[in-house]
């Protein structure tokens, strides 16, 4: 599948964030010379250590001692496409007005010009395939240095930014964890991610580890430089004994790694809430013993869930600025308008019990937006048709 790479300034969700502030009125605002109410009690932050870590024989050795057996992966015919299971946030479950209700704000929240050009394609050469032949295929990937790095689904490559060539791989997802131990080496269970620390010239890559005996786990790998074929520090988190982290995604941001979650009940599937977390990138950067902080928010709202952290590219934020978590809202879900949700997540690693996540759970503040529908056809994934053969492009077997 092409990977394409685009020529674009250096942008930040912060400056995004920033635009949206200044339209707003904080939630935890109150009226002049009222007495404040007392802080309202909130989620706790449960925090955990890394349940083990450690560093990586450089990825291009291990990669040419288990040749044969990943060629051996490669040259299997692939299977019929597998669709994973669809888990369906509860807030689309229960919405309470029809399709195309729309409530939202006519006036159009804008305070910068925004480019409608498309910047022009620096390369375009064909990524990883669809290997594993699962849907959805999980498709990511991201450019730092001389590299792209793309992982679709359970394998991954490295390739020359500005040739297309390929420098390594494909590779499956665990071996990254080659020699570890664990659900993170025993397992290759997707849900990937890439980024590349631009703070710290770095590469970070994660996969979840799901149903081990103990749990379910975040698989994490930091390079040890900017060379994402040579070593990895290693951390396998124990993200919880009874509720699986789905879709997890994750944003760099100078204080932590940060990752939001769907969470599932392992055994009966049940909605179990949104998930905020936070990694201690500092230590992990190291290759040193690495904290979790993290927050659920299932006793809040159960309706919040679907969340992104910011992901910082370009210019880094003021001193202790906080995460930012953004969620988008459709009235239909039972929300009083068609809005964007942002929660401020102050990581303390000096006191990671002191860590708050929101205004007690609850959002730092609400945009309303223009209206939209997020329900564009009953949440069924094959209702857009790809572009056909003779675009150059094949269809995906759900339409």
């Amino acid at each position: 599948m092409p990977a394409m790479l685009r020529r674009s300034a250096a942008t930040t969700l912060l400056s995004v964030c920033a635009v949206v502030l200044a339209t707003l009125v904080p939630t935890s605002a109150t009226a002049a010379g009222a007495r404040a109410p007392a802080a309202p009690r909130g989620p706790k932050p449960v925090v955990t250590s890394a349940s083990w870590h450690d560093t990586s024989a450089p990825l291009r050795v291990t990669a040419k001692r288990h040749a044969k057996a990943y060629a051996h992966q490669l040259k299997k015919s692939r299977p019929a496409p597998a669709q994973t299971m669809t888990r369906t946030l509860p807030k689309a479950t229960s919405a309470k007005a029809p399709s195309g209700s729309g409530k939202g704000s006519a006036r159009v929240q804008s305070a910068a010009p925004v480019r409608r050009e498309m910047p022009d394609f620096e390369a375009n050469f064909e990524g990883v395939d669809n290997i594993d032949g699962v849907l959805p295929p999980d498709t990511n990937g991201d450019v730092g240095g001389d590299y792209f790095v793309q992982w679709v689904n359970l394998h991954f490559q490295v390739f020359d930014k500005t040739t297309g060539d390929s420098i390594l791989g494909p590779l499956p997802g665990n071996a990254l964890w080659d020699g570890f131990g664990g659900p993170c080496e025993n397992q290759n269970d997707g849900d990937p991610i890439v980024q590349y620390d631009h703070l710290a010239d770095r590469w970070m890559m994660s996969q979840f580890a799901l149903f081990a005996a103990d749990g379910n786990h975040q698989c994490i790998a930091v390079s040890t430089t900017n060379d994402p074929t040579g070593s990895w520090y290693r951390y396998d988190f124990l993200v919880s004994d009874v509720n699986i982290n789905d879709y997890p995604h994750f944003g760099v941001w100078p204080d932590a790694y940060y990752m939001s979650i769907n969470q599932f009940d392992q055994d009966t599937f049940d909605w179990a809430g949104a998930g905020a977390v936070a990694f201690e990138r500092d230590q992990m950067l190291l290759g040193q013993p690495a904290q979790m902080v993290s927050f659920s928010l299932l006793d809040v709202n159960p309706s919040f869930g679907g969340q992104l952290p910011a992901d910082l590219d370009g210019s880094p934020p003021p001193d202790g600025a906080p995460g930012l978590f953004l969620e988008a809202d459709d009235d239909a879900f039972g929300f009083p308008t068609d809005q964007l949700a942002g929660w401020e997540f102050h990581v303390d690693w000096a006191n990671p019990g002191a860590s708050t996540f929101g205004i007690a759970g609850e959002p730092n503040w609400t945009l309303e937006t223009a209206p939209f529908d997020m329900n564009m056809c009953g949440f069924d994934r094959s209702c857009i048709p790809s572009q056909g053969p003779a675009s150059g492009w094949t269809p995906s077997p759900t339409g």
